[in-house]
Formats: structure tokens, sequence, C-alpha cells
């Protein structure tokens, strides 16, 4: 789940600045990322955007997301993996090469952003959510009628699944040309 849920919100902010402004803000410390989840990120610069403060790193979010996604490909054959045709490909040779891809896609994030579970405790075990928490859509999502608020705002109920948060924010940087940002893979030729 949390692999999947990383590669949707990758191509959510790749596509929208308004989603990529509220991830970038997420991973680096912003409202939604309380508690010290996420440390200012050294060597960042503040830009303001129409009142708003965002944080940026290496160029604009668009170069920001493609330079992890090559980061993907090179550590792992993300990409390759994504858009190679699995026609004709039996089960046995997919999940093969499903692991080994998955494994090495785990590592790089693993390296660029600290991944733990947002709360400590087994799925399936009955859990209490402090109020502050509670109030917050982005940490908590409440399932069926059973675990509505208490009197003091905390909600109770069983773990469905501990959430993600990143520890960290170092994604890679784009170093090169702005015009080659976008070249996720070289060609090859023998």
């Amino acid at each position: 789940m949390g692999f999947g849920l990383a590669v949707k919100a990758f191509f959510a902010a790749l596509k929208n600045d308004g989603t990529a402004e509220r991830v970038a803000e997420a991973l680096n410390g912003g409202p939604t990322a309380k508690n010290g989840a996420v440390p200012a990120l050294e060597n960042a610069k503040e830009t303001k955007k129409g009142g708003d403060s965002t944080v940026r790193r290496g160029g604009s979010d668009a170069t920001s997301a493609l330079a992890l996604l090559a980061a993907l490909q090179r550590e792992a054959r993300f990409v390759d993996f994504i858009k190679e045709s699995l026609d004709g490909v039996d089960d046995a040779a997919v999940g093969a090469a499903a692991r080994n891809v998955r494994d090495r896609c785990a590592s790089a994030l693993e390296r660029f952003f600290e991944i733990r579970p947002a709360l400590d405790a087994e799925e399936g075990t009955a859990v209490e959510i402090d109020a502050e928490t509670a109030k917050n859509p982005v940490r908590l999502r409440v399932l069926g009628r059973s675990a509505e608020p208490d009197a003091d705002g905390k909600v109770a109920g069983r773990l469905v699944h501990a959430g993600w948060v990143a520890k960290k924010a170092a994604p890679p940087v784009w170093a090169g040309a702005p015009e080659d940002a976008a070249a996720l893979a070289p060609i090859e030729i023998e």
C-alpha cells in the first residue's frame, strides 16, 4: 500500500501544481506534517507564491518529480517495468520482476524519505487517536460509524491501516540542463 500511495502521489503532483504544492508542504514540514515528521530541508530556498510559503529544492516541482522518477528508473528500472507489455509473459516471470523492482524502489524511497508507519500499532488492534490528530483528515480517515469522536474529541476503533509518514525529504536534485530534465533514461545502442 505504501508504494502504491507514493506512486499515486507522485503522478498526482506531476499533473497538478496545486497537488504538487500540497505534497511539497506535507513533505517539508508544513501544517499537514505536524509533530516533526519532516524536518526542515537543508539548503532549501523559500519562495513566496500568492502569499503562501512553499519550500522547493532543485528547481520546479515538475523538475523535482522528474528527478525522482529518473532515479527510480536508474535504480530499479521502474519505468521499464510499468511501460513494457506483459502480454505473453507468464505470471511467475512477472512476479519475479515485480519483486526485484519493488525491492529496489523500496530501497530508493527509504533513502530519499525514510518512510515510517504513522502509528506504531498492529493492524486489527484497538487504538485510540488523540483529538488533534482526529481532527486532521490528512492524518486520519474514519471508516464507518463505530469510530466517532468522543466528548474529548478522541477517536477509538480498530486499526485498519497504520498510515505512513516521511521522516525526511531528500529526493534527488536535477543538476543538468533544464531541457534534459524530462530524459528519464538514455537511449542505449550497441
